[in-house]
């Protein structure tokens, strides 16, 4: 069993909340899940999106067609809908849109039903994401009481939990014996740095951001130069900048680490 779901909207608008009660309540009832996150340079506005695949079976990747679109705009459905199966669904932003900034979480709803889950994981993960909501749950209520089941999915005896690829990028960086990561932040590398921030105390590294992306592969050269195990992370237009130092590394051949976070190179700045 593979489906693949994409949720889109305008960033803002909670897209990555959707993935993440769908990701939990699907974890918990025995399932894969492996969730691509599009990432243009915006804050508010515009369009980006999330794809969710869920499997029976261990899952690594996304595929091209859907089976759902949950759009929280109309836009979404503009642009995705020839991407969807002919057995594929909408979830459209048009049954909801009157209550809110709750919207999304009773689209979460309307997905949970559709594939058959008990309403009880649901009102659990609503209440862990957002303690005290009392909107939220009945948001969460009326969009599963909206929908039909259609899947009736079977839970399975799979014990599982979710990691997101930047808390992994993060343990591999402490269990190497890391030395000193240095990052200017840019999404989506900027969760590394938090990350490792977070740890350096316990596990004895040192995390600095220094004033920009030039800055970081410099210093990263020379402490590396110095005889400390060292990585740096950027992504995209900030990778770009590092050309002439990352140019002086491949002359001189010290060694250095370079965590790139998937992003174009140009993609700077957006204008909406």
């Amino acid at each position: 069993m593979r489906l693949n779901i994409l949720i889109g909207g305008k960033a803002g608008q909670g897209i990555n909340k959707v993935s993440s009660i769908i990701s939990n309540i699907l974890s918990k009832y025995g399932y894969y899940t492996f969730n691509y996150r599009d990432y243009p340079s915006l804050i508010r506005g515009g369009h980006n999106f999330n794809i969710l695949s869920i499997s029976d079976s261990k899952v690594g990747s996304i595929e091209s067609e859907l089976d759902c679109i949950i759009a929280l705009d109309e836009k979404t459905n503009e642009l995705h809908k020839k991407e969807l199966k002919k057995t594929g669904f909408v979830i459209g932003c048009d049954e909801f849109c009157e209550i809110g900034k709750n919207a999304n979480i009773a689209q979460a709803g309307a997905l949970i039903k559709i594939l058959g889950i008990d309403n009880n994981l649901l009102i659990e993960e609503i209440k862990k994401q957002f303690p005290n909501n009392k909107e939220a749950i009945e948001a969460a209520k009326r969009g599963y009481k909206n929908k039909e089941s259609k899947f009736n999915l079977k839970k399975l005896n799979n014990n599982i939990k979710i990691m997101t690829g930047s808390h992994a990028v993060a343990i591999g960086a402490v269990d190497s014996g890391i030395d000193i990561y240095l990052s200017y932040p840019m999404t989506p590398a900027t969760a590394v740095l938090h990350e490792l921030a977070a740890r350096q105390i316990e596990n004895n590294f040192l995390v600095f951001q220094p004033e920009n992306e030039i800055a970081v592969a410099n210093a990263g050269l020379g402490a590396s130069f110095a005889g400390a195990k060292t990585m740096i992370g950027t992504s995209g237009g900030g990778y770009d900048l590092m050309t002439e130092a990352l140019s002086f590394q491949g002359m001189s051949e010290i060694p250095l680490v370079v965590y790139l976070a998937s992003r174009p190179g140009p993609g700077s700045q957006v204008n909406n």
